[in-house]
């Protein structure tokens, strides 16, 4: 509710009046001259109409009442009535004219004194707006200007096509610009934008010259997103060309350097160290370009050597990263043959390389233009095989691919045994290799298989511990025998001093149930036929010979199946898995009671890669599981040239 003091102009009384209520109702408005002097005119018109109506109305009454009289007097005053009535239409329809004329009137002078009134704030606004927009356009005009010098340093370069681009001399020059012109057109652009936008967002004018200036922020807005485009595709069509030439360069001077590095009977580690110099980690852009243009059979371009040594690393390149481009390496992504000889009508198949089997490529990739397919010259790392294989067949299906040098790292933290051999558990281990160390692959990955393993639950006899223990693991290697090694009494038998039974003193009386170990025997003495075996009681240690079968066949002593002796230092465990936690070590010669078992202990194969140590080189064999070692990610590569570098 909107109130004011007032005072009458009539009466000079002064109060507070109600100007708008709180539902809107409008109870006093703004006097003026103008006002007053339309609300008397529109008075007097509406008066004007308000009396044509009724003069109408009295003309349609009578005509009515006439309806029926055609002549005579009244007949007269209906044809009179018939002839005013017209003129009274007519005046209606005049006044409503000017009723027309004198309402457009007052909005024209509405609509001047409105803006009469904000022709300053209008004028003030445009002022705004023009500089607004002058700073604006000059921004961006900049901007648009720094985003025209990389589409022009890039042009030569993404306009070559074909043969022409695989002979353009400066890729890396015209490449290297565009990288330094490039952020600095990106980040100018982006600044302006946010800039506009800002603008843009300030702006509340729904109308005036500000709403038409924001209209005009938005057109430049367009601009520069249209420039921004332009700067990305330039930037990216460099790289797309730089990629095309590279590509063609790349695999030639790989094999090229692969093949130098064969005729002098060179490693690819050797060679590095030649090219990069003894005790440098890193080989400069520069050596590795003056020797790949050093080999007259590769003619390839500087500038095409640069791209290649930028691909492999940059700004210089690491020991793992030249081996990983000399020494290159495919996939097995199809089964395919490995065959003898590069033309495969002559050649024989020396088997066939599996999916997932990885190659060292020793030659090639070599096209046979008869059949239309590449092929590649390789060393299985399985198995070391050496022969020729098809990349891709022609009609499109595709073999082997191009794959990264394998390496693997112990990700768990336990040290992992590099063990001398292929087999697990073989020998002593070369060295243990520690928590997050990484290898490079050298040859597999191989499974071994093993043999089911022999476990039971047994208990000590010594002090009575109870546990599982391999009598047997999946090496083969046997920790307790029991067959003939121990016997149980089934008769009152006597142990003697001596075999021969006819010359012999009883040392002591074993009963039923007594148990010894065999020491000797069983033999069979001719004379007298029985069988007999020299034994050493475990209850007292004591030692002699006793009759286990009589002539007549009388068994006083059976082999026993549940008594084993310890034949080789061994883990008793808590449960029938051999991975299970220690109880203790059973020591050679304990004896040992089986209460449960022998049974099969079931082993999976084993997968076995022969690797060698990135941080001394040491060579050996480490078995893959997901919770010790693993192959390395992309991540644990970056790491190791990073560490490389900064040794």
């Amino acid at each position: 509710m909107e109130r004011v003091e007032v005072k009458a102009v009539a009466s000079g009384k002064q109060g507070f009046v109600t100007l708008k209520g709180n539902q809107g109702t409008t109870y006093l408005q703004e006097f003026s001259p103008f006002t007053d002097f339309c609300t008397a005119m529109d008075k007097k018109i509406e008066e004007r109409l308000a009396k044509i109506k009724s003069v109408t109305s009295f003309f349609t009454q009578k005509l009515n009442e006439l309806a029926q009289h055609s002549s005579g007097p009244l007949g007269e005053a209906k044809a009179e009535i018939l002839k005013l009535r017209p003129k009274a239409s007519q005046q209606a329809t005049e006044v409503q004219k000017l009723k027309n004329k004198v309402g457009a009137a007052k909005k024209d002078y509405f609509k001047a004194e409105e803006a009469e009134r904000t022709a300053h704030l209008e004028a003030k606004e445009r002022r705004e707006a023009e500089a607004l927009l002058a700073a604006a356009g000059k921004e961006v005009e900049a901007a648009e200007a720094e985003a025209a010098q990389v589409t022009s340093a890039a042009e030569p370069l993404v306009a070559a096509q074909g043969e022409e681009l695989m002979k353009f001399e400066k890729p890396a020059t015209v490449s290297e610009e565009v990288e330094k012109l490039a952020p600095a057109a990106a980040a100018a652009l982006s600044k302006v934008r946010t800039s506009l936008l800002s603008q843009t967002k300030e702006i509340k004018a729904l109308k005036g010259p500000l709403a038409e200036a924001r209209k005009e922020l938005a057109k430049l807005i367009i601009k520069v997103d249209a420039a921004q485009k332009k700067v990305a595709a330039a930037k990216q069509a460099a790289e797309a060309a730089c990629k095309t030439i590279c590509e063609a360069a790349d695999a030639k001077a790989s094999t090229a350097l692969r093949t130098e590095a064969a005729e002098k009977g060179v490693g690819a580690e050797e060679l590095f160290v030649e090219l990069a110099g003894a005790g440098n980690s890193t080989l400069s852009h520069e050596a590795l370009c003056k020797r790949l243009l050093a080999i007259k059979s590769l003619e390839i371009a500087e500038e095409h050597a640069k791209l290649v040594c930028r691909k492999i690393e940059a700004p210089t390149i690491s020991k793992r990263s030249f081996l990983g481009f000399v020494q290159r390496y495919y996939v097995v992504t199809s089964v395919i043959a490995i065959t003898s000889e590069f033309e495969i009508s002559k050649a024989k198949t020396l088997r066939k390389a599996d999916v997932d089997e990885i190659f060292e490529i020793l030659e090639g990739p070599r096209s046979d233009e008869k059949l239309g397919v590449n092929r590649v010259r390789g060393r299985s790392l399985v198995d070391s095989t050496e022969g020729w294989l098809s990349i891709k067949g022609n009609q499109g299906s595709i073999f082997l691919k191009e794959a990264e040098k394998p390496f693997y790292t112990v990700c768990g933290t336990e040290e992992v045994p590099l063990g001398p051999s292929f087999k697990v558990g073989e020998g002593e281990a070369v060295r243990m290799l520690k928590s997050g160390e990484v290898m490079e692959m050298l040859e597999g990955p191989k499974k071994e298989t093993f043999p089911p393993g022999l476990r039971a639950k047994c208990q000590a006899l010594s002090d009575k511990a109870t546990g599982w223990l391999s009598i047997r693991d999946k090496q083969g290697t046997v920790f307790a025998e029991g067959e003939g090694k121990f016997y149980t009494c089934v008769s009152t038998v006597a142990i003697t001093d001596n075999l021969d039974i006819k010359d012999c003193k009883i040392i002591k009386k074993l009963q039923v149930g007594d148990l010894f170990a065999v020491e000797e025997g069983p033999v069979v003495q001719e004379d007298s036929g029985v069988t007999r075996v020299k034994g050493k009681t475990l209850e007292d240690a004591e030692v002699g010979w006793v009759t286990v079968k009589g002539n007549a066949g009388t068994a006083y002593a059976t082999a026993s199946k549940s008594h084993y002796a310890v034949v080789k230092e061994a883990k008793l465990q808590k449960t029938v898995n051999s991975n299970s936690e220690l109880v203790r070590t059973l020591e050679v010669g304990e004896t040992i009671k089986v209460t449960e078992g022998p049974k099969e202990e079931v082993h999976q194969a084993a997968l076995r890669v022969k690797v060698k140590a990135t941080s001394d080189g040491a060579v050996g064999w480490v078995t893959v599981l997901p919770s010790s070692v693993k192959r390395c990610t992309a991540k644990d590569l970056e790491a190791l040239a990073k560490k490389e570098k900064s040794a």
